[in-house]
């Protein structure tokens, strides 16, 4: 890894943890948002517009939120077992983003797909 991508990787750590409420030493490249950090839906929603405004990221519409946030089209108590149990997760999501991905989005100041 370069020093230009340790850097940025270690200011998305830095906001990651004071946005999610958790230690920066647990998150590394491979943190995924809502697998290992437990968010889900709004939260994620909310987590994804404030990482848009810090970076500055330019095209924060390509951002294609029913890929990358567990759906809301649900009963409330799937929501809470989506958090608890990874398999209930599968079931409502596409995919998942690691700091990694997040890292090279704020370095480049654009989102796109991984």
């Amino acid at each position: 890894m370069d020093i230009e991508y340790q850097q940025a990787l270690e200011i998305v750590k830095i906001f990651v943890s004071n946005q999610l409420s958790i230690a920066k030493n647990k998150l590394s490249e491979d943190t995924r948002i809502e697998e290992d950090v437990r968010i889900a839906g709004l939260d994620t929603i909310i987590f994804y517009e404030n990482f848009f405004k810090q970076f500055q990221i330019a095209n924060p519409q390509d951002f294609a939120v029913k890929k990358y946030v567990t759906s809301e089209n649900f009963e409330p108590f799937r929501l809470i077992k989506s958090v608890i149990s990874a398999s209930e997760r599968a079931k409502l999501k596409v995919r998942d983003t690691t700091l990694r991905h997040l890292t090279h989005v704020a370095m480049q100041k654009r989102w796109f797909e991984e």
